[in-house]
């Protein structure tokens, strides 16, 4: 197998980032739905239902990219 040119980016630490960024995507639609005129209680319980998951990892994976110091 041929070596990568260089800038290529790392195929692994991209995959690893691909979660992370889908999950703070959908939480971010959520947040933004929620000023939405249209049927804010289900915004709102829909997004009070996906934090009760989403945010716990999203806070360890914002910990795992803290500066540490």
């Amino acid at each position: 197998m041929l070596p990568l040119p260089l800038g290529t980016p790392d195929a692994e630490r991209s995959h690893e980032r691909q979660m992370p960024t889908a999950a703070n995507a959908l939480w971010e639609a959520f947040l933004q739905g929620q000023n939405l005129p249209p049927d804010k209680d289900a915004w709102r319980a829909a997004a009070q239902k996906l934090e009760t998951n989403a945010k716990p990892l999203l806070d360890f994976l914002r910990a795992l990219d803290a500066p540490k110091g």
